[in-house]
């Protein structure tokens, strides 16, 4: 399926939250960017999935993992999308 780029999905999901906001580093930013809203739903976990799998498809690789806050649903993703390849 064609979902169009990245950043039609950080539109269409209202990734982007303008404001004032402290990063894990202690410094300020104007601006919030929250991909979880593009993990949530099929359509993001699909574009993310053949997104990564593009990069990996030709690696000598037997598992896909990921961290447990956030990782997990990209690492489902990518090794959903490479079962249908």
């Amino acid at each position: 399926m064609n979902y169009g780029s990245l950043k039609d999905l950080i539109k269409l999901y209202s990734c982007v939250t303008k404001g004032k906001f402290i990063l894990a580093s202690g410094k300020e930013s104007d601006y919030l960017i929250n991909l979880k809203n593009i993990l949530t739903t099929a359509s993001g976990l699909d574009y993310v999935g053949h997104y990564i799998y593009s990069f990996i498809k030709n690696l000598p690789i037997d598992i896909v993992a990921g961290e447990g806050l956030g990782g997990t649903a990209l690492a489902i993703a990518t090794s959903f999308y490479s079962v249908y390849q």
